[in-house]
């Protein structure tokens, strides 16, 4: 194979008529401010103890308030992306106890759990659903009975609901895991295990085994102390053994890479030290690459919350004073290898442990959200809800058509009988070319060096093997992944900015794989248990996290079924038909991938922004889909290549532009990725 890298001084054949032309980007808009506390402040006057940041940018929170800015609204309210009350969600009566926990189901209702025992006046014992519109689910009941205590839930891909359940009656206490149909009715099918403590939380891995945490050293008598994991059956999973020696575990997060972090109170995993915080292996051992944060409190002390951001650091919050010997008040950032990131300073959340926050949730651009029972943040009055900025408001957009680094996509083509990649560089009108793969290869553009440029790439499906000529130094690197039958699906899935090498395998089971690229000194390979049998994979980043989403279009129900990387929350949409071609972008500009197909010259568009279709008539069957931002105005617009010609719609003044590109046979590099 060839690999001669060469600029072309001329190029007979096109026009040097200058199109801008920009597809998905790796860039961002960055929040200047290190770290700025929002003037968001809804004011609740209790705790808040979970929080659910919409996609429609409004928020749900729940806890023990009963007011929020003043208004009556008991355990649940849902607020306007400013913090305040959003009065068409209606308040409602939890019979006077919180509501601990709160799920956003893929519908958009939602799954609470807490101390009631009833909504509204209808008997529901610690679980319930409501509708989106905040009344009473009646077609859902847990059949719960009194005495019952329910924390952390979990939900499935299929509807179903696993419940940590603590009973207790006639000074016998019985605590287990239960999974409820999605009518609540009981699942006789999941196993019950005696758990002989507390249950804090359970979350769902993407292979459907159900991770516990809580203040237990057994599981039907058997040494498991504060973390276990069971089957998707419910039967215990001998495979995981960890050793958190003492206290208990109160949260964990789930890192794309299968990694676990735990916090709690206590101080020691597996005979080694590790201050309230440690990360596990996916095996449940302690991973010692990540060091004790030694994250300290002058009193008792615990980290509760904790997120891993795009870029790898990982935020905490608990009743702690110092990380890393240095004061930080109850929030910190971490640095991928456990040490204290410096960069991020002492924000002092509250006065002491009695304050400190009890959840922290990422927003999808990037602010994040902190709830708890604290009163001031910074020494500037925010009641128990708050929302800081930080420089991780960096969110990526995924653009792999940009080859010269200027925010724009490059026209671009590779000619088979040549194997030659013809490229128009949009920042100065100048073509070049690089010859690299075979006529039979499928075309791989990324940027998967992280400079910023999207790198000339093939798969060669027969050896399973990318080449890849990297735009930083003009190198060829060679990588061994995939297997001949997968499908193409390479992009950044732990968004750290950089392609990662990917591809979909279809089976009774599929599968997503991807070698990430961010904190994998070891080359490990991720993968996602994503779809079925004559299931389609679809990229895109349709939560605006930065990173691509394990996402399937279905054709026996024309569902798109959508894995959010953000949350691991399922959201499933129906649009188009089996016959359409489906096709990737930001047609509305929010930073999100919307759901689009391609029929008969039309293209039909179901916009993240505000859930409503809309339809742009554009091209014919036999056109060349070639969706980009070619305007520049962050939005994608529909385009199409037909002998050629591109033929754009631009978003930004519906204006119709076409420029002389390619030849007949050519493979058109913007449409790489479409089917």
């Amino acid at each position: 194979m060839q690999t001669l890298f060469q600029n072309i001084a001329s190029f007979s054949k096109f026009s040097a008529k200058f199109l801008l032309i920009t597809a998905f980007i790796f860039s961002a808009v960055a929040i200047l401010n290190a770290q700025t506390l929002d003037a968001f402040n809804p004011n609740a006057n209790v705790a808040v103890d979970d929080i659910e940041p919409l996609s429609d940018g409004k928020i749900m929170i729940c806890g023990q308030f009963t007011t929020i800015g003043g208004q009556n609204r008991r355990a649940i309210a849902r607020l306007n992306a400013d913090g305040t009350l959003d009065t068409t969600f209606p308040a409602i009566d939890p019979a006077f106890q919180n509501i601990l926990d709160m799920i956003i189901q893929p519908d958009g209702k939602i799954l609470i759990s807490g101390g009631f025992s009833s909504i509204n006046g209808v008997a529901r014992i610690r679980v319930a659903r409501l509708n989106t519109d905040g009344t009473l689910d009646t077609s859902f009941d847990a059949g719960l009975t009194t005495p019952v205590g329910v924390s952390r839930m979990a939900l499935q891909p299929d509807g179903k609901v696993l419940i940590p359940a603590n009973f207790s009656s006639g000074g016998f206490t019985s605590i287990t895991v239960l999974r409820r149909n999605s009518n609540g009715s009981a699942d006789a099918s999941f196993a019950s295990r005696a758990f002989n403590g507390q249950i804090a939380q359970l979350v769902l891995q993407p292979d459907g085994k159900v991770l516990a945490v809580g203040a237990f050293t057994t599981v039907d008598d058997l040494p498991h102390r504060n973390i276990v994991r069971l089957n998707a059956d419910g039967s215990l999973d001998t495979s995981f053994n960890s050793s958190i020696n003492n206290g208990a575990v109160f949260l964990m997060t789930l890192a794309p890479d299968g990694k676990i972090y735990a916090g709690g109170n206590f101080t020691t995993v597996g005979g080694q030290t590790r201050s309230y915080f440690a990360r596990l292996n996916s095996n449940g051992s302690l991973d010692t690459s990540f060091q004790d944060p030694q994250a300290f409190a002058a009193t008792s002390g615990a980290v509760r919350p904790s997120i891993v951001l795009p870029n790898g650091k990982i935020l905490i919050a608990g009743s702690f004073d110092t990380v890393g010997g240095a004061a930080r008040k109850q929030l910190a950032r971490l640095n991928s290898d456990g040490s204290l990131d410096t960069t991020f300073r002492n924000m002092q959340v509250g006065v002491d442990g009695s304050s400190a926050p009890s959840m922290i949730k990422r927003q999808p651009d990037g602010k994040i959200l902190i709830g708890g029972n604290f009163t001031t943040i910074d020494g500037q009055t925010r009641n128990r809800l708050a929302r800081i900025t930080t420089d991780d408001d960096i969110v990526p957009v995924i653009s792999p058509y940009d080859f010269d680094g200027d925010g724009k996509s490059d026209l671009s083509v590779f000619r088979p009988a040549e194997n030659n990649w013809y490229i128009n560089r949009s920042s100065n009108n100048q073509f070049y070319g690089a010859q690299l793969g075979l006529s039979t290869d499928k075309l791989a553009p990324a940027d998967f060096d992280g400079d910023g440029k999207s790198d000339i790439a093939v798969w060669r499906e027969s050896e399973g093997r990318f080449y890849i000529l990297q735009s930083s130094n003009n190198s060829v690197r060679v990588e061994n992944f995939g297997l001949s039958g997968d499908v193409l699906t390479v992009g950044d899935y732990d968004g750290d900015g950089k392609a990662d090498l990917s591809t979909y395998r279809e089976g009774s089971q599929s599968y997503f794989f991807y070698r990430g690229s961010l904190n994998n000194p070891n080359n490990n390979i991720t993968y996602l248990p994503w779809g079925t049998s004559g299931d389609k994979a679809v990229r895109g980043d349709f939560d605006g996290d930065g990173k691509l989403d394990a996402a399937v279009f279905r054709p026996s129900n024309n569902t798109w079924y959508i894995r959010q990387s953000a949350d691991n929350q399922v959201v499933y949409r129906t649009l188009g038909l089996s016959t359409d071609k489906r096709v990737s972008g930001d047609f509305d500009g929010d930073g999100k991938t919307d759901i689009c197909v391609f029929r008969d010259g039309v293209w039909y568009i179901l916009q993240s922004s505000n859930n409503q279709i809309t339809y742009r008539n554009w091209g014919t069957n036999t056109d060349t889909l070639v969706a980009g931002d070619y305007d520049g105005d962050g939005k994608t617009d529909v385009a199409v290549w037909r002998s050629g010609i591109y033929y754009i719609l631009s978003s930004s003044n519906s204006a119709a532009n076409y420029q002389y590109f390619g030849a007949s046979g050519d493979k058109i590099v913007a449409s790489a990725f479409i089917e």
